[in-house]
C-alpha cells in the first residue's frame, strides 16, 4: 500500500468516526434529507371547498330575500319577534286608554285582547304570504314588486294595527255599552282636537324654517290650518296630513303671505300636495 492509499484509508476512518461519534451531524444530515425530499415530493396543495351548487345558491337567495322582507317591514323594531312585542304593548296601551275613558269590565278586556291578537294574526299572515310568493326570487323586477307589496304593511306597522278599520276597533264599538260609548267619544274628541292643534303648530314651525313669518301671519296660518278637517286617525305621520292641508289652502294663504314667501314655500307646498296617496295608505284619508 503506497502512501497515497494509506492517506485515503485514514481519511475514510476519520469520516466514519465522525459520523458515529457526533450524532448532531447525522441529525443535521437527516434534516437536510427531509428538506430535499420535501422539495422533490411537495405536499399537495389544500383543496378549497367546491363552489355551491345551484340548489344551495337558491337557498341563500331565499334566505336573503326573507331577510330583506323582515328588514323592510320591521326595520323600526329590529326583527319580527321585537315587532310582536311592540304590537302587544300597543294592544295593552289601547285597552288602558279605553279603561281610562269609560271603564272596562274583565269580560270586555278579554274580548279586546283577543281582537287585538286577531289583528296581529291577520297582519303576519299577509307578511308570510308575501314571503311564500317571492321566495327564491332573484330578478330585480320581482324585488321591486316585493317592495310595492310591502309598503302598505310597512305603513300599518308605523301607524298602528288597531285603528279605525281594525278588529280591535270593531269589537270595542260593539262591546261597549251606550254610556261607555258616549264617554269614549267625548274623550277621543278632546284628545283629537288637542293633538291636531299641536301638529298644526309643529308644521307652522317647519314652514317658518323655510320662510320667516311675521307674528300676524303666523297667527293667521295657525287659525287657517286648525279649521281644516282633522284626519281619520292620528299616528306618527299626522304632520304630513297637516302639510297636505297646507298645500290645499294656497288661495287662502295667498291672502296674507306675499309672493316672495309663497315662492320660498313652493317646494313644501308641492311636497304636501304629493302626499295624498301616502296618507290614504296610512289610513289618514278616505
Amino acid at each position: 500500500m503506497n502512501l497515497r492509499q494509506r492517506f485515503r484509508v485514514i481519511q475514510l476512518g476519520m469520516l466514519l468516526a465522525g459520523l458515529v461519534i457526533t450524532p448532531p451531524v447525522l441529525a443535521q444530515s437527516h434534516l437536510d434529507i427531509n428538506q430535499v425530499a420535501a422539495n422533490i415530493f411537495p405536499q399537495p396543495p389544500e383543496v378549497e371547498e367546491p363552489p355551491a351548487n345551484q340548489l344551495h345558491q337558491r337557498r341563500v337567495a331565499r334566505f336573503n330575500i326573507e331577510q330583506n322582507i323582515d328588514a323592510w317591514v320591521f326595520n323600526r323594531f329590529g326583527n319580527e319577534g321585537k315587532a310582536r312585542e311592540h304590537l302587544e304593548n300597543q294592544i295593552r296601551l289601547s285597552m288602558d286608554a279605553l279603561d281610562r275613558e269609560c271603564g272596562l269590565s274583565e269580560e270586555q278586556s278579554q274580548k279586546l285582547w283577543l281582537a287585538g291578537q286577531g289583528d296581529m294574526a291577520r297582519f303576519f299572515h299577509e307578511v308570510d304570504e308575501i314571503r311564500r310568493e317571492f321566495r327564491g326570487q332573484q330578478d330585480q323586477n320581482k324585488i321591486n314588486q316585493v317592495w310595492q307589496r310591502l309598503q302598505p304593511l310597512q305603513m300599518k306597522m308605523q301607524s298602528g294595527l288597531f285603528g279605525r278599520d281594525s278588529i280591535f276597533r270593531k269589537v270595542a264599538e260593539t262591546t261597549l255599552n251606550e254610556e261607555q260609548t258616549r264617554q269614549q267619544r267625548e274623550d277621543q274628541a278632546r284628545r283629537a282636537e288637542f293633538a291636531y292643534r299641536a301638529s298644526v303648530k309643529i308644521v307652522v314651525a317647519q314652514i317658518e324654517s323655510s320662510s320667516p313669518l311675521r307674528a300676524r301671519q303666523r297667527e293667521q296660518l295657525v287659525e287657517l290650518l286648525e279649521q281644516t278637517r282633522p284626519p281619520k286617525m292620528f299616528g306618527p305621520q299626522v304632520h304630513y296630513y297637516v302639510l297636505w292641508q297646507f298645500s290645499k289652502s294656497q288661495d287662502q294663504i295667498a291672502k296674507f303671505l306675499d309672493e316672495a314667501q309663497l315662492e320660498a314655500l313652493r317646494p313644501m307646498i308641492n311636497q304636501g300636495g304629493a302626499m295624498q296617496q301616502f296618507l290614504k295608505q296610512g289610513g289618514y284619508l278616505d
